[in-house]
């Protein structure tokens, strides 16, 4: 009888708690969720970023060889002097 009272008393009580509990963790997932796509958004976007950056460089890559080259060239013709 005191065990069949205990649990009409705490039942209700261990009950919302466990209700609580599952909604902090859904809570939790739902955020930990929104935090790994906006870092993947931030990932996509740096990775977009660098591919622009690489195919600049590389377009750009040809004329900066040259230009160094010619300096490289002009600086050897003035120590032979």
């Amino acid at each position: 009888m005191y065990q069949d009272t205990l649990k009409k008393k705490y039942n209700p009580i261990f009950s919302r708690m466990d209700e609580i509990l599952d909604q902090k963790k859904y809570e939790y997932l739902d955020h930990l969720t929104r935090q790994l796509e906006a870092n993947n958004d931030r990932i996509l976007l740096e990775k977009e970023t660098l591919h622009k950056m690489e195919k600049s460089f590389n377009e750009i890559k040809p004329r900066f060889k040259n230009a160094l080259e010619d300096q490289l060239s002009n600086i050897e013709k003035q120590i032979e002097k």
